[in-house]
């Protein structure tokens, strides 16, 4: 458990300057843009995984996600998602969040060409 400004968030694990989250436990949980932000100053590299097609979850879910997102790209965060689906189709279908066109871009940062 991490306090995190005004909440308590469970991380799967800490590792020197690294923390490692789940979708669920990160953005289905209530928490607020403040607590990304102290998390973004105790650890600089980041990994979120089992994130899900953002339309399959709720708009609070996806909301958080992105606002996460944003947190950790303006502070120059290393981040990795593990994601169910690709970022095209992570953000899918997703019209409820004014800011879903900036997370898709920030997300297609991280992709890496797969290399055969």
């Amino acid at each position: 458990m991490l306090l995190a400004g005004t909440h308590t968030l469970l991380a799967n694990g800490t590792d020197g300057g690294s923390v490692h989250f789940t979708f669920a436990n990160l953005c289905e949980q209530p928490t607020a843009t403040v607590d990304y932000l102290h998390l973004a100053r105790r650890f600089r590299k980041w990994v979120i995984n089992d994130v899900p097609a953002l339309a399959t979850v709720g708009r609070e879910a996806a909301a958080r996600f992105c606002n996460v997102i944003d947190v950790l790209c303006d502070a120059d965060i290393e981040l990795t998602v593990f994601a169910d689906v690709s970022v095209d189709r992570l953000v899918e279908g997703v019209a409820t969040s004014p800011d879903i066109a900036r997370t898709a871009s920030r997300l297609a940062l991280l992709e890496r060409p797969v290399r055969r």
